[in-house]
């Protein structure tokens, strides 16, 4: 059969009851209930490129919930597009207000959603191109990670070790349940930036990340023992206790339970459960989880009549993505393009800049300063990276890359799917962390990622198989 025939064959098998069904909550249903709460300032023809952003990505995840898709790494960049890109975007335009000051026409609106859109459609050609070849080289020489029992215990014995020196470095425990805003005031001053970037990743990363792999090995391996469940209780305590709520960063909180509930065994209503879940997150709890972040307000009552109100996410700087689009592509319209010069920074983030002095702030901070605010610490969206680096001959090659990069992504977690593999634990946990990623700024995010490898690698062994014969004989023998 030629690839246009079973193209339309696949399409005409996806209009069934079931995608009509999730097209048309997503698509109309759930749009039309979040904005009527809306308190509208002005409706614009403007208006029309967010809507465009919502069916475009509420048409993916409509595919995705149908089928019940375990491509998860997909799932996640199209709910993020779907509400900070196109729901947060939409009730701010029609608001006529964004979280940091600054006034913007509709041709500004307009070119940052065709920015968007283009972003869109590149990372969907991207998706049906393939970044490796099935018969490969490669296979005669496979490597298979497997997790070793003896190397799990010694890491997590390290990596808790390393979180307890960490933590007592930034206050001690006592600290933990503070604020954000209280906790950073108390240990900002005897810290820089860097510093505390890294006894941070050190006393929330690892514990997760081991908590993931410990899980996967408990759930995959048959051989696990009594010994296994002691320790995954200990490593739920001190991630419990480290990424708390309160004193984390939403986005983090996020992260670790999307790489918890994408790493069990998946099933056809899992996609079903992320997507709606994640929505309902994103839009209802997300906001609320705000509360006590920065202060106790004094009346709890008030607090939570300010945050139920849909304009919150007008003000609030916590949903700045696309604003941040905004004011970038102003930045480049005064101050002309970076030349790859935010990329290849945030590349070679672990350049200290004692050694590299003309080492580029992240984009976010970037864009503060040229448009003049005083907090400067603010989120960069993919599509601003690209921009503010090489325009659109940028934005439309990096999103075709990206599109590429997580089909590739999720066909190595599917392939290696019931397996406690090193490539079917990074995509897992790179699946819920996309989103942070995509918000930016890509420095301090790639930054994050970056210890993730090497906890993941530290707690496993390697066995070689010689030739491709012995490859598939192991394939044939694990795979359902």
């Amino acid at each position: 059969m030629s690839a246009p025939v079973e193209n339309i064959k696949t399409f005409a098998n996806t209009l069934t009851g079931k995608f009509i069904y999730h097209w048309i909550l997503l698509c109309i249903v759930i749009p039309a209930i979040t904005i009527s709460f809306n308190i509208t300032r002005y409706a614009d023809l403007v208006l029309v490129f967010p809507l465009i952003v919502i069916c475009y990505c509420g048409t993916r995840l409509a595919i995705i919930a149908a089928r019940g898709s375990n491509r998860i790494v997909e799932m996640t960049f199209w709910l993020y597009t779907y509400v900070f890109m196109g729901m947060y975007a939409c009730l701010q335009i029609e608001v006529g207000q964004f979280p940091w000051r600054g006034h913007y026409s509709n041709g500004l609106i307009a070119g940052a959603q065709i920015l968007i859109i283009i972003g869109l459609v590149a990372f969907d050609i991207g998706r049906h191109v393939r970044i490796y070849r099935r018969k490969s080289s490669v296979a005669v020489i496979t490597t298979r990670f497997e997790i070793s029992r003896a190397q799990l215990y010694l890491t997590a014995v390290i990596g808790i070790g390393l979180a307890i020196y960490a933590t007592m470095k930034l206050g001690a425990f006592s600290t933990l349940f503070l604020n954000r805003t209280e906790r950073f005031a108390l240990i900002s001053s005897r810290f820089n930036v860097a510093e505390l970037s890294v006894y941070g990743s050190l006393a929330k990363t690892i514990v997760y990340v081991l908590l993931i792999v410990t899980l996967a090995y408990k759930i995959y391996d048959r051989k696990s023992n009594k010994p296994i469940y002691f320790l995954i209780f200990i490593l739920f305590i001190f991630t419990t206790i480290e990424n708390n709520p309160i004193a984390t960063p939403r986005f983090q909180v996020g992260t670790i339970l999307l790489g918890l509930y994408f790493i069990f065994p998946w099933n056809k209503h899992k996609a079903i459960i992320a997507i709606y879940g994640l929505l309902l997150g994103l839009i209802i709890i997300f906001p609320f989880a705000d509360l006590f972040r920065a202060s106790n307000h004094p009346s709890l009552e008030v607090s939570i009549e300010s945050h139920g109100s849909m304009n919150q996410i007008a003000k609030n700087p916590d949903y700045d993505s696309f604003q941040q689009v905004m004011n970038g592509m102003r930045m480049v319209q005064r101050d002309g393009f970076q030349y790859g010069r935010q990329i290849t920074g945030a590349l070679l983030f672990w350049v200290p800049r004692s050694m590299w002095p003309q080492k580029a702030e992240p984009t976010g901070v970037l864009i503060a300063e040229k448009n003049g605010y005083l907090f400067t610490n603010l989120s960069a969206p993919l599509w601003i990276e690209f921009y503010v680096d090489g325009g659109w001959l940028l934005v439309i090659p990096g999103f075709i890359f990206y599109g590429a990069f997580v089909r590739w992504a999720d066909d190595v977690r599917r392939k290696r799917a019931g397996r406690a593999t090193p490539a079917y634990l990074l995509v897992t946990i790179y699946a819920g962390y996309q989103i942070f990623l995509l918000r930016g700024s890509l420095m301090p995010a790639i930054a994050y990622l970056a210890p993730v490898v090497p906890i993941v690698l530290a707690c496993g062994k390697w066995r070689r198989y010689r030739t491709t014969d012995q490859v598939s004989a192991h394939e044939n023998q694990i795979m359902p």
